[in-house]
């Protein structure tokens, strides 16, 4: 979607010169007026036409996008923070284990888009090496499958096939015994991916010491 704007960034002022150049050809509206100079009805022409031209591609461009948009594409973001705080997508979550050996963290899932798009995948937090992923969810769409955290994403529209969703989980993970510091970057995954779903997300810096 990028490459299609910086291409088309190019192209559109050429086309808007092209259409503006043949429509002053055809027609020159500024010829008419009495208060415009001859000699100068065609400049003026061709400029307004540019501009007229310029803004009808604008919005003709804006509104297939946002209808490509609309139709085929659906945007998931997964953001992981520790409990009490408040995060965006750009910033990464450290983690570590309390006294009692025991961490747990917010996921926020952010859905907007199509339920197609997201047919029989799940998101998946993979258990780390020197933890174990507790089974403390209370929604049904989250579970714990090969000691993996898995989110079944399809289920979180529940009878509607569009939504614009916002919805909350929580992890807890209990840390197993370590010889030193020990510490592992986790990324949320899918099962699998899926044309036209746009997939962002944080990462967790998740860090165990030995007691």
């Amino acid at each position: 979607a990028r490459m299609i704007k910086k291409v088309w960034k190019i192209i559109a002022p050429i086309l808007s010169a092209i259409i503006g150049f043949l429509a002053a050809n055809k027609l020159n509206i500024f010829s008419f007026l009495p208060f415009v100079p001859d000699e100068y009805a065609y400049e003026i022409c061709i400029t307004a036409y540019f501009a007229v031209a310029d803004i009808i591609i604008d919005a003709f461009t804006n509104g297939i996008l946002n209808f490509i948009k609309n139709r085929f594409i659906s945007e998931l973001e997964v953001v992981i923070s520790q409990q009490g705080t408040n995060i965006n997508i750009g910033t990464d979550t450290f983690l570590e284990f309390n006294n009692d050996d025991l961490t747990e963290a917010n996921v926020l899932v952010k859905i907007k888009g199509r339920k197609n798009h997201f047919k029989k995948i799940d998101l998946i937090i993979k258990k780390p090496a020197f933890a174990e992923i507790q089974n403390t969810y209370r929604r049904p769409e989250a579970t714990v499958n090969r000691d993996n955290y898995c989110i079944k994403l399809e289920s979180l529209f529940g009878n509607s096939d569009i939504i614009d969703s916002s919805q909350t989980f929580k992890i807890a993970m209990i840390q197993d015994p370590v010889d030193g510091d020990t510490s592992v970057i986790l990324s949320p995954e899918l099962s699998k991916k899926k044309f036209g779903l746009v997939y962002k997300h944080n990462n967790v810096h998740l860090k165990a010491v030995r007691r």
